[in-house]
């Protein structure tokens, strides 16, 4: 099975849940043998107080974030993770034994996101080193809303809130 998205003038989401069997090019498609990623995770700040952690878009907002709690006297590790499959368990884990808290940022709604998963993760194997519970700060609960977007996506003053939070613990 192929999931293929095209770049022909039919919008690229209808195809995201199509399965084709036959591509727009017939039986010329050929399908490159992809290489298995390796978890590459990414320090992009380093600090002392927090460890921050996030992919894609919520990179950028956790950079503001560090900047902001920079102000405040707050120093924060910012990790961007960069894959989450397969993830890099090791660099997450050696940042949150340093720093002794973390913050995992994402867009997905907070229930059954991955952020879950990597917060069970640190609490589990860096318990002994905590200070604080782990902090999730993600999007609402609720299904997307297109039009409030900015209102539903984790901004760097929730992130700010729950760097307070860790710190003050």
């Amino acid at each position: 099975m192929f999931v293929f998205v095209s770049t022909a003038t039919k919008k690229a989401k209808d195809k995201f849940r199509t399965r084709a069997t036959v591509s727009d090019w017939g039986d010329q498609c050929i399908v490159p043998a992809l290489p298995p990623c390796a978890p590459n995770a990414e320090v992009l700040r380093e600090g002392t107080d927090v460890t921050l952690v996030g992919w894609g878009n919520q990179v950028h907002r956790l950079m503001q974030t560090a900047d902001l709690a920079a102000q405040e006297g707050l120093s924060c590790e910012v990790i961007d993770l960069q894959s989450i499959m397969p993830w890099d368990e090791e660099a997450i884990l050696a940042s949150v034994e340093k720093t002794g808290r973390c913050v995992v940022a994402h867009e997905a709604p907070k229930t059954s996101g991955f952020g879950a998963e990597l917060a069970a993760t640190v609490q589990e194997k860096c318990f002994l080193k905590l200070e604080a519970p782990v902090q999730r700060v993600c999007g609402w609960d609720t299904p997307f809303p297109l039009a409030f977007e900015e209102f539903y996506l984790p901004t760097p003053l929730r992130v700010l809130d729950a760097v307070k939070k860790v710190t003050a613990f």
